[in-house]
């Protein structure tokens, strides 16, 4: 009832006739609705963590195994049919906050953020900036947040796109490969920046002073 109408709008009433209990079992139990919401949501953190673990690199995982293992993770926690109420109800939090989102920042989103990032650092290597760092890591996590978050809109723009487990195999494959590419470029290219730099001992090189002058002798327009 909560992942269906939100905090605020599921009624005692209405969780305890789906639940068949009397109304008077949340006051006994939980003293409040709000103690009890905040019962269902560690309940549901538990359960997803339990299934699809914030870390599901095995044993001498390459890098590749690691981040498409967090990638499968991330978009079976809201795709997985018997956990689907628990991203209705982040989806919900998101939308309108309770006293409990903090609560699901720290126990949840952060934990997977950490690992992310993790794996995504070890395609970038030590040398990256902590700021690159976040906007890749940032960019994986877009991906697969945009299929359990705009899912009404795709399933207008791309009918053919059926969420079914095959559909979601081909999700992670592609959302992996992409982002291991451009995770490549962007070393790639941090890599040849440093070279450069380190070639002209952080003076501007010939081209760059061959372009500012350009600019310079150019007349306003």
């Amino acid at each position: 009832m909560f992942a269906e109408h939100g905090f605020r709008a599921a009624t005692v009433r209405q969780i305890c006739d789906r639940a068949g209990a009397n109304v008077a079992a949340i006051n006994y139990h939980f003293r409040d609705k709000e103690t009890l919401y905040g019962e269902v949501v560690r309940y549901a953190s538990a359960r997803v963590v339990e299934t699809y673990p914030f870390d599901p690199k095995p044993k001498g995982a390459t890098p590749e195994l690691r981040l498409r293992a967090l990638v499968r993770n991330y978009l079976m926690r809201f795709f997985d049919p018997n956990l689907a109420w628990y991203g209705k109800l982040i989806c919900r939090e998101l939308a309108e906050p309770t006293d409990f989102f903090e609560e699901i920042v720290e126990s949840d989103v952060r934990h997977y953020a950490d690992q992310l990032t993790e794996a995504v650092k070890e395609f970038l290597g030590d040398e990256i900036s902590s700021e690159r760092l976040r906007m890749c890591s940032n960019s994986v996590a877009g991906q697969c947040l945009l299929y359990p978050y705009t899912r009404l809109i795709l399933a207008r723009l791309y009918p053919d796109d059926v969420i079914t487990t095959d559909f979601i195999d081909r999700l992670v494959e592609h959302i992996t490969q992409f982002s291991i590419a451009g995770l490549r470029g962007t070393r790639k290219r941090a890599a040849g920046k440093r070279r450069r730099i380190s070639r002209t001992n952080g003076r501007p090189s010939a081209s760059q002073i061959l372009k500012t002058n350009r600019s310079s002798a150019r007349p306003p327009d």
